[in-house]
């Protein structure tokens, strides 16, 4: 499998571990659109009967009717829209259980059409229900036909009454002819005249067998109007895509749609959620991850081992005594939970440990002197000092102090070098924190200290935000270790079960200097 393939196949599981909830709305939205349409959509179900036309007398597709099939497609289209008459209509309506249809609902329900090359005639009627469709269809069927042979009736009628006069008339004309050629000819009138009277007589003896003909002729006319080959049956199935189908679609549809917007999501969310997207981003690497159980039987323990088990990472990190930086852009409880964290895991691997502040920690010491009262000359560093023993070793604090709004002033390189280097005389390790990355204190601390830990929470901080602050920090000479990532409800609870649990067996002292000094 190629590379390409490997790291697709990683954003694909990695869209759909974080982005879940996009497939699962949108795949729900499908479902509900595709029940929707299944129940809303109307049915329409289509019957349709099909009807060999004969040419019939006083239609438009009749006896006189050309044989050129264009003339024949001419009047077989004209038969059709007869199909859509008010005669039609209402015979149909009549004659079947169609009552509950108006003339217009029945004829916009009602399609007639033509076959290319053919002398059927197909005739669909569509309704809800499937047997209103056939019944429908098989009495517009009959109704057409019906009109037909009534049409060819009414003009077989009339020609015959017309045909009857005409017959009487002209035997009046021949019995007078022949009466006058009786008498010419009794009258020994002259052989003009008599020749004249015979051709008369002839004439009208020949009209009027031409006219007995005609009306023999239009009495065995035919009155079949044609013959339904193919009834009208009950369908199946409606019209139209099948409606489960389309909801199974819908359904589908919601799914691929969520799909894609969970990738889109993830492509565009730059979040830090785990290590991984440490090294996507190119950025420094994970020290640590700090999250687990928030059971509170498990919190104290995992707390522990988890802190306990960067304690041979951050060692590796430099010489004893050394120095680090905690930098982070969050809540400043959260990167101050960290560090006392880790501060109580290296005292209880025999380390000496000093946290020193750079902002407020809590309200507990917001009022004591500290690091700024320190740089200001107000305070000596052994009076500000409050040291707990932890078993081998020991956390001593160092606030921020009462001026923490002048500390970015007080906080130049060489003063913060001297107070390094005179802490690292009594403790193994300083703790720096700053919680503002993009200042001149954090990037101040960071360059004084022999590594750097930027502290990042899970889904809060974006890559680029990170890769901006360690850039700046970088520059300005600090050595970036790596990240330490975490959660920061855990962070916070462990705090406090860690601080709880050891506070009945820690030994609380002011600094040894200061003790000695008194």
């Amino acid at each position: 499998m190629s590379i390409d393939n490997v790291q697709g196949n990683i954003f694909l599981r990695r869209a759909l571990s974080r982005k879940w909830h996009l497939v699962v709305w949108l795949t729900v939205l499908g479902l509900v659109l595709g029940t929707a349409s299944f129940f809303l959509t109307p049915r329409t179900y289509t019957s349709t009967a099909t009807v060999f036309l004969n040419q019939l007398v006083g239609n438009p597709f009749s006896p006189t009717t050309p044989t050129s099939r264009t003339e024949q497609l001419a009047a077989l289209t004209t038969e059709s829209g007869v199909v859509l008459t008010d005669e039609v209509i209402q015979g149909a309506i009549a004659s079947s259980e169609l009552s509950n249809y108006t003339p217009q609902m029945l004829r916009s329900a009602t399609k007639a059409t033509v076959p290319s090359n053919s002398q059927v005639m197909d005739i669909s009627f569509s309704s809800s229900s499937p047997t209103e469709a056939r019944q429908g269809a098989q009495a517009l069927t009959e109704s057409f036909l019906t009109f037909r042979t009534n049409r060819a009736q009414q003009v077989v009628d009339s020609q015959e009454t017309l045909l009857a006069s005409r017959e009487q008339a002209v035997s009046a004309l021949l019995d007078t002819a022949n009466k006058a050629y009786d008498v010419a000819k009794n009258a020994n009138a002259a052989q003009a005249s008599l020749i004249d009277l015979d051709q008369q007589v002839r004439l009208y003896a020949q009209e009027l067998a031409s006219v007995k003909v005609e009306r023999t002729t239009n009495a065995n006319s035919s009155l079949d109007p044609g013959s339904i080959i193919g009834p009208a049956n009950e369908p199946a199935s409606p019209d139209g895509i099948n409606a489960l189908l389309i909801a199974f679609m819908l359904l589908v549809l919601g799914a691929g749609a969520g799909l894609l917007c969970a990738l889109v999501a993830e492509h565009a969310d730059s979040r830090i959620r785990d290590t991984q997207d440490l090294q996507r981003h190119g950025l420094p690497r994970a020290l640590g991850v700090l999250a687990g159980p928030m059971t509170q039987g498990q919190l104290k323990e995992a707390a522990l081992e988890q802190y306990l088990a960067l304690v041979p990472v951050l060692s590796r990190l430099m010489q004893m005594p050394g120095s680090i930086a905690l930098v982070g852009r969050q809540n400043s409880e959260e990167v101050h939970a960290i560090a006392v964290g880790v501060s109580i895991a290296f005292a209880l691997r025999g380390k000496r440990v000093c946290l020193v502040s750079t902002s407020t920690l809590s309200r507990n010491y917001a009022a004591r002197p500290g690091l700024s009262d320190v740089l200001a000359r107000e305070i000596s560093l052994t009076d500000s000092l409050q040291v707990t023993d932890y078993r081998l070793g020991s956390v001593a604090l160092l606030p921020v102090g009462t001026q923490e709004e002048s500390l970015s002033v007080l906080v130049q390189p060489t003063v913060l070098n001297e107070l390094t280097q005179e802490l690292q005389g009594d403790f193994d390790l300083v703790l720096y924190v700053a919680c503002e990355t993009d200042t001149v204190l954090a990037s101040t601390v960071a360059s004084c200290s022999d590594q750097t830990l930027m502290v990042i929470p899970t889904d809060k901080t974006r890559a680029p935000e990170l890769s901006l602050a360690t850039d700046y920090l970088s520059q300005r000479g600090a050595q970036i270790a790596g990240c330490l990532m975490y959660s920061a409800p855990w962070v916070l609870a462990s705090e406090k079960e860690l601080v709880e649990g050891f506070e009945s067996h820690a030994r609380f002292r002011l600094h040894e200097r200061s003790s000695n000094a008194s």
